[in-house]
Parts: C-alpha cells; structure tokens; sequence
C-alpha cells in the first residue's frame, strides 16, 4: 500500500513537472498551405496569442531565452496599453512558427501594417527592420507599409522576436487618442505575387499625389502672383488662399506615403494632419462662400462676411476644444454644420442672382458644383461598394483614388481657367480704354487745331479791323 502511494505520488509529480514544462514553452504557429487567402495574404495569429513583454533588453531576441514568465494580452490588456509620460512606448513580442510543406508560391514576404519601428529577430538575428526605433546615430522614424523578403525554409521552427518601439509628441496626445495596439496581428506574410500587385498600385499612388501636390503649389503661387500684381481684386486674393488651402490635401497624402526623415515630424505626424484637417476645413468654408458671393455679386454682402467670421472665430475653436476634450463625435457634427451651411449659402447666391453670372465665372462655379457634389456622391457610393464587398480595395479598385485626383485637379483647372478669361478680359477692356482714350485725345488734338484756326482767323480779322480804324482816323 505504502509503495503504491509512492508511485502515485511520483507518477503526478511527473506529470505536474511535464505540464509546467510545456507550458513554458511557446506554442508553434503551424502555416498552412491552406492558409493563403486568393491575393496571396497570410495573416499570423491574433496578438493574444503571442508572447508579449514591455521595457527593452537586448538579450530577448535570444531564442533560447525563458520566456515563461512573458504575458499574453488579451482584449482588455492590449486597450490598456498606453505611451509614456515622454510619449514612448518599447515592448517586446515573441513567437514561434513554421511553414508546413506543400506551398505553391511562397509566402516569404512580411509586411507590418503598424506605423510603429520594429526590429525583426528570427532566431536571435536582426533580420530587417521596419521604420527606425531611435539612437544615438539615427532618429526615431516610423514604419510605411513595405514588403520585405526572409530566406526561410519548409518545415523548419523558427522563433521569431519583435522589437516594438512608438514614440508620440505632446501634439499629437493632446488632440488626438492614438492607441498602440489593435487586437489583430500587424505581421503578415505575403506571395512575390502579391507585392508586385502592391507595389503596382503604390507606386502610381505616391507618384500621383506629389504630382498633383506639385501642380497645385504652382497654381497656387501663379495666383498669389497674380493678386500681388492687382490688388485691388479681392476675388483673385480669395482664389490664391483657396488654392492654398486645396495644395494642403495632396501635401498630407504625399506625406503619408512616403519615409519622413525628421524625428519631429515623425512623432507628431498624426497631431500635425488631424490639425491641418481641421484648419483647412474651416477655411474652406469660411473662404467658399465668399469667393461665391464675390463672383455672383461683385461683392461680399455683411452677413456673409459675418458667417465666415463666425467659422473662423467661433466653430474652429470649437472644433479643436472638442478634440481636446475627446467628443471627436460633438467635433465631427460641428464641421458637417459648417461645410453644409458653406455649401447652402453658396447654392442660395448662385439660384439668387444667377442672372449676374456671366462668362467664365460659370466655369468656376459648375465645377466647384460638379466637383464637390457629383463627385463625393460617386465617391459615398464606391466607398459603400467597398463596405459590402462589391469592390475590392487596394489595388484591384482604384476608382476613389481617381476622383479624389480629379477633386483636385478640376477645380483648381477651372480656378486658372476662370482667372486666364479674366486677365484676357481685363487686358481686352484695358486695350479699349486705351483706343478709346487715343479716339477722345484725337478728337480733342482735331478740335484743338479747329479752335487755332478759327482764333487765328479771327486775330487777322481784328487786326485789320484795327488797322482800318486807324488810318481812318488819319
């Protein structure tokens, strides 16, 4: 009895150490062949399932490190996790995976969708880094969604280790709620396939946006150009700060797809776009409706003046204290507020005095109308498309990303269309104030000599007056 005691005893003992030992290890994330979605996607398990550590220390990378003690993060964990005082945050991820045999076209592509730098570890060597997590030599700079290949081979285990590091400046916390993570993986791996279809529509992405950047700041310094030149015209001094304010869309763009070499920017990138976001759209309502009134009307009556004051003065700084205090939802009903009283008073001028219009200022006004109404209606509608999945996004549905260039395309065409008619007008009705002033200083020269004449005949004809008078007197 005593014997069978013991064997029991140590039989659970042996069982109670085998549990704890397996426990300590990392389970294996086994990717299957199966896995690989038809764009050739493989996503990784969500974060809970990974091993997760905050702080920094060099020997983590190890793969033979005890990582028993790590956490995993679950829902409520990962919503917890928060920047420090100096807006950083440094973590460290851990898990182990293996390819099984069989695939195709090979997933060897890994791609981080979180803007934060990370250093990849596969087997405790730095294999690839995405972004720059910050030293001495470099400074901190964030991730862009890139595809990078790993040489790694079927069926083999791999312990693969991220350095996780985000850093947010005092901006960018004040204005806006920026969480670390989401529950999802932010690693995937991906199909050469898929990378060139990416990098097809990337590319041509990034390059249409500096380009139309680009023409939009040219356009907008010819019209500032313009105003300095006549400045009496408070229409064209409207276009310039319109133009300004339409550059400022293509600029943010361009800028979020491309690596940004400042520490500064970097941190503060969220806080500077929400920011210009929220300037940009109380100036363009503050400024459509009274280039509107200035064309229709020649002028800009008080109380549109006043509705423009009261965007800049009173909606805007409300805006940015809704933002301040986190009711982003108070915030987004006062912008709807004011782009839709802009857009009301805007229609209220042109079906009021529609007779005034006249020439080319129909050509700012049908466009401006046809921009941002017909095409936000396509754009709702293929936004929609891609909710419900009648419209794959990315790569395989570029149309959004065709109507937002032509939103900034065709309006400030027609802004230099409307200002080139204008100036050919101004210089047509220059020339005939100048023809008509040569005529009226002809017709003054011609009636000038006619009035010499005539005093020229009429001294002769008093002086022989005068001198027949004195030799009668003779």
């Amino acid at each position: 009895m005593a014997m069978t005691c013991k064997k029991g005893i140590l039989l659970l003992f042996i069982c109670l150490a085998t549990a704890l030992a397996v426990r300590g290890q990392d389970s294996i994330f086994v990717l299957k062949p199966s896995m690989v979605a038809e764009n050739g996607y493989l996503g990784l398990p969500d974060i809970d399932q990974w091993k997760f550590r905050e702080g920094n220390d060099p020997k983590w990378a190890a793969p033979d490190l005890d990582d028993s003690n790590w956490t995993h993060l679950d829902s409520a964990s990962i919503k917890a996790l928060s920047y420090g005082e100096d807006g950083r945050f440094e973590a460290w991820f851990r898990f182990r995976f293996t390819f099984e045999k069989g695939f195709k076209d090979h997933p060897y592509f890994l791609v981080s969708y979180n803007t934060a730098a990370q250093e990849i570890f596969l087997d405790g060597e730095k294999v690839l880094t995405f972004g720059n997590i910050g030293n001495d030599s470099l400074p901190f700079q964030k991730n862009i969604q890139q595809y990078k290949h790993l040489s790694l081979e079927e069926g083999r285990v791999y312990t693969l280790a991220v350095h996780f590091v985000d850093e947010i400046g005092p901006l960018t916390q004040a204005f806006m709620d920026v969480p670390v993570l989401g529950p999802n993986s932010f690693l995937a791996f991906n199909t050469a396939g898929r990378v060139a279809t990416y990098n097809d529509y990337i590319q041509p992405r990034r390059e249409r946006a500096r380009i139309t950047f680009l023409f939009c700041a040219v356009l907008s310094f010819l019209f500032w150009l313009t105003w300095v030149l006549v400045q009496r015209e408070k229409h064209l001094l409207l276009i310039a700060v319109i133009q300004t304010l339409i550059a400022v869309y293509p600029m943010v763009e361009w800028l979020s797809l491309i690596e940004l070499n400042s520490a500064y920017m970097n941190r503060e990138w969220y806080g500077i776009r929400g920011l210009l976001y929220n300037l940009n759209g109380a100036g363009l309502c503050a400024t459509a409706s009274l280039l509107m009134a200035s064309l229709v009307l020649g002028r800009i009556p008080k109380w549109v003046k006043r509705f423009s004051l009261l965007v800049i003065a009173v909606l805007l700084p409300a805006v940015l204290i809704a933002n301040l205090l986190r009711f982003y939802q108070i915030s987004g009903v006062i912008i709807s507020v004011a782009v839709i009283s802009s857009g009301a008073i805007c229609l209220y001028l042109v079906v009021r005095y529609w007779r005034n219009i006249r020439g080319a200022k129909w050509i700012v006004i049908g466009t401006a109308f046809l921009v941002f109404a017909l095409v936000e209606i396509i754009a709702f509608f293929v936004n929609f498309s891609v909710q419900v999945g009648l419209v794959s996004q990315g790569p395989e549905s570029n149309a959004l990303g065709l109507y937002r260039l032509g939103q900034t395309f065709l309006f400030p065409a027609s802004l230099l269309v409307y200002v080139a008619f204008w100036l050919r007008e101004t210089v047509i009705g220059e020339r005939q104030k100048a023809r008509e002033l040569v005529r009226v200083t002809l017709e003054k020269d011609e009636i000038l000599k006619q009035q010499n004449i005539l005093l020229e005949e009429e001294v002769k004809n008093r002086t022989a007056e005068l001198k027949t008078s004195l030799e009668s007197l003779k």
